[in-house]
């Protein structure tokens, strides 16, 4: 790198650890091209102040969206002038470059593919951004410090015949005083979403953002809610991790819980489910391994508690032996639905080497097993579970082996630290 000139990169070189210096060759350098231009706003005023950084078209260092860039925090390249003026020095002239414009107070601004040498200067025009701002507050007009405030923002774009669209969504907690606020917004219609522990949901539709004004007075006002806490446990009485709780026909239901789609029972089969509207309320909780269980529940406002017992399913039962066919006592065995490694039923073997999956739902499953002294199982064991028990499995399990070594390289007093995997 050296002023007047286009950096010029070597990449992947190949050092050695030991032996002679990497020969890197003749670096030449080539003079650096230059890139200017105005930036102002629609008035055709210049504007102080804004930063211009500079990346390759096509490169890693930057990610540019329609209608807007989103840069990294590195250094600008160069920063408008009293007279809105701006130079990009020492650009590579055989690449096409990419500028992006920021500046508080204005939408960002991306200028993709600029030929190098460029013919003329440049004129960008920046567009003011908005405020969007308010208060949450409860049914007395106290503020809700610590809520936390969703903006959504839906655009429709084609691509060729086909429609699609593109949801962003922004949050903010409220602070002491209830406040939020959003900066840097572009004019259209938004979604306002207000929640908090022991608060009902709030949803605010068609929220307008003009064109270059800040709406600072949005008031949200949250009613209070039921909070819905409790244990889900298979029919044996253990915890179920995993579970999905939530309101009958609050969708979802997948692996990945959306935002609203309810509430995942912990590794303890705990679980705590906000913004439920007091009254006579359908909750349901499923899990992949269980038959879904639905109660009906008369919400009050406040903490209430409601535990769910999976019921139903089939018993799962064999033996889990060594190369020599004999039983293996306190070996673990877990059923896997397919498609899924863990979070599945499991059981360990008695003194005999038997084992008893209770209330299985239908359907596919893999085996996990594995006991000390022995290689967990490796083999591909399936079983399926179709409205009857499952008797008389049998789960080889291989002798294990050892590793051992030595690790060089660190202090003693710091062996400690060490994991090894």
């Amino acid at each position: 790198v050296k002023p007047g000139y286009a950096p010029e990169n070597r990449a992947a070189v190949d050092v050695a650890e030991s032996g002679p210096a990497t020969d890197l060759g003749d670096i030449a350098l080539v003079p650096g091209e230059t890139v200017q231009g105005l930036v102002v706003d629609e008035n055709g005023d210049p504007i102080e102040g804004v930063t211009v950084r500079a990346s390759e078209a096509g490169g890693g260092g930057m990610m540019f969206i329609a209608g807007g860039a989103s840069v990294t925090e590195d250094e600008a390249d160069a920063t408008t002038g009293p007279d809105g003026w701006f130079t990009v020095s020492d650009l590579a002239p055989d690449r096409p470059v990419t500028l992006a414009f920021a500046r508080e107070g204005y939408l960002d601004r991306s200028e993709a593919e600029i030929a190098l040498p460029a013919a003329e200067p440049l004129e960008i025009v920046l567009q003011p951004s908005s405020v969007l701002a308010g208060t949450v507050l409860d049914p007395e007009g106290a503020p809700v410090p610590g809520a936390s405030v969703t903006l959504t923002r839906t655009v429709n774009a084609t691509m060729g015949n086909r429609m699609f669209s593109a949801i962003s969504r922004e949050d903010r907690p409220t602070d002491g005083d209830g406040r939020f606020r959003f900066e840097g917004q572009r004019p259209g219609t938004v979604t306002l979403e207000a929640s908090g522990s022991g608060w009902q949901d709030l949803t605010l539709d068609g929220v307008e953002i003009p064109r270059g004004e800040d709406v600072l007075d949005v008031e949200l006002r949250l009613l209070p809610g039921a909070v819905l806490v409790g244990r889900v446990t298979a029919p044996d009485g253990r915890p179920v991790s995993g579970a999905r709780v939530a309101e009958v026909g609050s969708g979802g239901g997948g692996l990945v819980m959306m935002p609203g789609e309810g509430s995942a029972s912990d590794g303890d089969g705990y679980y705590r489910l906000e913004g439920l509207e007091p009254g006579l309320r359908s909750i349901e909780v499923t899990h992949e391994s269980y038959v879904r269980t639905v109660k009906d529940l008369d919400a009050k406002p406040g903490i209430n508690t409601l535990d769910f017992e999976f019921e139903g399913g089939q018993a799962v039962r064999g033996t889990v032996v060594d190369p020599d066919g004999v039983s293996v006592p306190g070996a673990f065995v877990q059923l896997n639905p397919a498609g899924q490694r863990w979070g599945g039923p499991e059981a360990t073997t008695d003194g005999d080497g038997r084992f008893e999956i209770a209330g299985v739902g239908d359907g596919e499953y893999g085996v996990r097993a594995s006991a000390d002294g022995f290689a967990p199982y490796a083999g591909d064991l399936r079983v399926r579970v179709d409205g009857a028990p499952v008797d008389g499995l049998s789960i080889p399990l291989a002798a294990g082996a050892s590793i051992t070594g030595r690790v060089l390289g660190i202090e003693p007093d710091r062996y400690g630290e060490i994991a090894i995997e």
